[in-house]
């Protein structure tokens, strides 16, 4: 029997019983109620991952390195050979000195032999407040304004590519100040460390955040969330609030010109954003080749504090949130397995997740393992 391993990065690491897939096989989970409609005399017992005592497993760098003050997995875990490979956010201390980073979370990279213990390499690739000596990616041309990333990072190892140098492709957001929201920005890379951007023109429409960039039956799905009023709308026009939307392109090249409400939480109430039950950046992804499986953020609005003394410090001061299981046969409408199930739960009062955590685009099978990488969010923080 497989277990499968809940890892953390500052946040940490998760195992649960899991199956290796090879190209030829179909996946078959007894919560696909779809490949496995008929179920007479047979009960669906969800067990929960368990947390690896190690956690966290990966914390900030040096005060003064690009991740002094966090490392955020909105990114991707991908194993290549003996190696896992990682894309994650890297959050700075803000500097007096740049004023313009007030708010900038470039694209890091780090590498792992086993997932739990890692290493952040000097890439010398992207100068960062006068120094190259960093694990921040490269993303070119250097000087336009796409080039800029600023939070959530999601990458795909594509190998049906036939071109080498599009092996790699990578979808991040940076933050439109005149129009005052976030788009999302493709780039694609031979490596996954010197990437080129793929689109200079937003097709994301309104403020978007992506979590998961996957390709399936030939056709590649890119999901996140829209907020502030932009998409995610029921069928009869009401505002869905945080929902899961998506994308998708034939060639990473051109874009879906509409989107598509790939789930929200059924039982959710109509009302202001970010009060009640809503759901956080879509869901981390993970292609089975016939199936898609994934996590998502279980907003609990009606935790946050509504004291005057700390609004003032944060609007989300007391935000609670864990993660849901979500499932796809087809790549755009997703379902829960059984409803408001939690699949990986917030830590305690005293834990390094104890507040919300963050799902990410980063699951592995071991032959005895799966892992599951997840991240945290200290919301009881002041922004940035």
């Amino acid at each position: 029997m497989k277990r499968l391993l809940l890892v953390v990065v500052a946040w940490g690491l998760i195992i649960h019983p899991g199956r290796s897939q090879t190209v030829s096989e179909q996946v078959l989970f007894s919560l696909d109620d779809e490949s496995i409609p008929w179920h007479d005399n047979l009960k669906l017992t969800m067990v929960p991952p368990k947390k690896h005592p190690a956690n966290p497993v990966m914390g900030p760098g040096a005060p003064e390195s690009p991740d002094g003050k966090g490392t955020l997995l909105y990114g991707t875990v991908i194993k290549e050979g003996d190696k896992f490979r990682m894309w994650y956010i890297a959050w700075p201390h803000a500097d007096k000195r740049y004023p313009d980073q007030v708010y900038y979370r470039p694209v890091a990279y780090a590498e792992s032999r086993d997932g739990i213990k890692w290493e952040k390499p000097n890439l010398g690739l992207q100068e960062f407040r006068g120094s190259k000596n960093n694990n921040l990616v490269l993303i070119e041309p250097a000087d336009h304004t796409y080039s800029r990333a600023n939070d959530y990072v999601s990458v795909l190892r594509d190998d049906e590519e036939t071109d080498p140098a599009r092996r790699y492709k990578m979808a991040y957001i940076i933050y439109d100040r005149p129009a005052r929201h976030s788009t999302t920005v493709t780039a694609v890379s031979p490596d996954g460390l010197h990437w080129q951007l793929a689109n200079t023109k937003s097709f994301t429409k309104g403020h978007f955040e992506n979590t998961s960039l996957i390709k399936f039956q030939g056709l590649y799905y890119l999901t996140g969330q829209n907020t502030g009023g932009y998409g995610g709308h029921l069928p009869n026009g009401e505002n869905a609030g945080r929902a899961m939307t998506g994308f998708f392109s034939p060639d990473f090249k051109h874009w879906s010109g509409e989107r598509t409400l790939n789930f929200f939480r059924s039982h959710r109430l109509p009302g202001p954003e970010n009060s009640g039950q809503e759901l956080h950046m879509g869901a981390g992804l993970w292609n089975r080749g016939n199936v898609i499986i994934g996590l998502y953020g279980r907003w609990l609005g009606d935790t946050i504090s509504t004291a005057a003394d700390k609004k003032k410090i944060t609007p989300v001061y007391g935000l609670k949130m864990d993660l849901g299981l979500v499932i796809s046969n087809d790549a755009v409408h997703y379902r829960e397995p059984v409803q408001n199930y939690i699949a990986v739960a917030n830590g305690g009062e005293d834990e390094w997740d104890a507040e919300a955590i963050l799902q990410a685009q980063a699951f592995h099978n071991t032959d005895t393992e799966t892992y599951i990488w997840y991240s945290h969010w200290h919301t009881n923080n002041p922004f940035p």
